[in-house]
């Protein structure tokens, strides 16, 4: 299944390859049934497929590296001969 792929991915840090599985029913599947799920009265949820992508395209790659950049200002801290 492309969500567990997507996961998988994003667990090993590796956003640009999750993706295009994000994206992917958003893209191509939704399209497909967007009109069945309005005549079974379903709640639209394009929108949070949306959200979800644009986060990992964009805002994930920065906050991992605000985290790892904070890890490594730590490292450095505690490595620092006091003076």
């Amino acid at each position: 299944m492309r969500s567990r792929t997507a996961y998988t991915l994003l667990d090993k840090n590796e956003p640009k390859q999750a993706e295009p599985h994000i994206g992917h029913p958003v893209e191509e599947i939704y399209a497909d049934v967007e009109d069945q799920l309005k005549e079974r009265n379903v709640k639209e949820f394009k929108s949070t497929l949306d959200g979800l992508h644009d986060l990992v395209k964009t805002r994930f790659a920065s906050s991992m590296e605000a985290v790892d950049g904070a890890i490594d200002r730590s490292h450095r801290s505690r490595t620092r001969k006091p003076t």
